[in-house]
């Protein structure tokens, strides 16, 4: 007699194991998906923070970023010519999960000045959904560097 069907205790089999690698597989995507966003939350300050120094100094004018520790946003603001500064646009949103978790730079916000240079600089850090941080520098001169 010819056996060469399935046994239910091999399909059980396979689905045991398709249940453990799909399990495994879950775990190792939502640790993959935390540290995605924090790297585009980096990526996304660090951008805006280029820009704001170019925007300076194609506008002439005095360009920010304010950064409020625990915030889930951070806002680019204009100088006026009555010195002081104001929000063109709302806040812009980090990823999903990811804060600010602080900035050294004096009064939470980095400036930079028409000719390129900070008028503030320091350190701002992100904390990830997964308790990981990032670091993006901004110097004297106005260059900005991430760091781990």
């Amino acid at each position: 007699m010819d056996d060469s069907g399935i046994t239910i205790l091999e399909i059980l089999t396979a689905l045991t194991l398709s249940g453990i690698l799909a399990a495994s597989a879950v775990f190792e995507f939502a640790e993959l998906d935390a540290a995605w966003r924090l790297q585009s939350g980096v990526r996304q300050v660090a951008l805006d923070l280029r820009m704001a120094r170019i925007g300076a100094i194609a506008r002439a004018k005095a360009l920010r970023l304010r950064f409020e520790e625990g915030s889930a946003s951070y806002t680019r603001e204009v100088k006026s010519a009555h010195g002081t500064y104001s929000a063109p646009s709302g806040p812009r949103l980090l990823p999903r999960g990811v804060r600010i978790s602080s900035c050294t730079a004096r009064g939470s916000a980095v400036s930079f000045q028409p000719r390129g240079n900070a008028g503030t600089f320091g350190t701002i850090t992100l904390l990830g959904p997964d308790g990981a941080t990032r670091h993006i520098v901004v110097d004297l001169v106005g260059r900005v560097q991430v760091r781990r």
